[in-house]
């Protein structure tokens, strides 16, 4: 839900990301949407609204990612974590 997390918190993340996508890298200024808030670990995974939880995606990555937290690897096909822009 867009509105579930304070606007302050999402200025601060959107700070922290110098706003742009954490997976893509794309600044805000070269996107025609509203970089999104969105959750590393979702939600549904047991993911919280903590600062540290939260971060910076456009559009695409967001939908892209979606709830998901693994995927395979092209190059072993072993079942990988996927990338945590906070680190």
């Amino acid at each position: 839900m867009p509105g579930s997390i304070p606007a302050a918190l999402r200025a601060r993340v959107r700070a922290e990301a110098r706003n742009r996508c954490g997976y893509c890298l794309t600044r805000q200024e070269y996107v025609p949407w509203t970089l999104e808030v969105e959750h590393i670990v979702p939600k549904s995974k047991g993911g919280t609204d903590d600062e540290v939880n939260l971060w910076l995606a456009c559009h695409s990555c967001n939908l892209y990612k979606n709830d998901q937290m693994y995927a395979g690897d092209p190059l072993t096909g072993r079942r990988v974590r996927l990338f945590n822009p906070r680190r």
